[in-house]
């Protein structure tokens, strides 16, 4: 994260688990984040177990984070059809996660969950930590709140989140207990 962002000084934005069950359909391309110049939020999906092709990956869009035409064929092309020439013409990555494996990325990028199929088929509860960090060069809208507690919001940088997980007692003494 620190040579994505604005160093040691990325501030903890988002701290949660994603989860989908068996029979959970594809999620529709989509961004997290609006394109802007400067990347405001970098994300890290982290395999909490082996992701199998049935349980769903995610599927990436190279270089759509940036304002290509591809990227503007999506974001100005829903009504007169260039959006979907241009899904149809893209090459997609997908993850292949193992336990611990960590997807990161832009969240200006274009992507989406893969369906996870019944369990008959091999579908399985799949769970993935995401763990996201802000740039604080980055002063435009960042498309959605931060979803930590909001004793949380603006404690912890990267350089504070590293300190902490080195300690014998980690986020011990981070917030007071009311």
């Amino acid at each position: 994260f620190r040579y994505m962002l604005d160093g040691g000084e990325s501030q903890l934005y988002d701290f949660n688990v994603l989860r989908t069950e068996p029979g959970a359909a594809r999620q529709p391309v989509h961004y997290d984040t609006p394109f802007q110049e400067i990347a405001p939020l970098y994300c890290a999906f982290i395999a909490l177990q082996d992701v199998t092709p049935e349980m769903g990956g995610t599927l990436f869009i190279p270089r759509t984070h940036t304002n290509t035409e591809e990227r503007k064929r999506f974001d100005d092309g829903a009504q007169d059809g260039r959006r979907d020439e241009m899904l149809a013409s893209c090459e997609p990555q997908y993850t292949k996660l193992m336990i611990g494996d960590a997807a990161v990325f832009d969240m200006r990028i274009l992507h989406c969950g893969l369906p996870n199929l019944a369990e008959i088929e091999g579908g399985a509860s799949r769970l993935l930590f995401a763990l996201t960090f802000r740039n604080l060069h980055a002063k435009e809208e960042l498309g959605h709140k931060p979803c930590l507690r909001p004793e949380y919001v603006g404690i912890h940088t990267l350089d504070s989140f590293q300190e902490e997980l080195r300690s014998s007692t980690p986020f011990l003494n981070t917030v007071a207990v009311n």
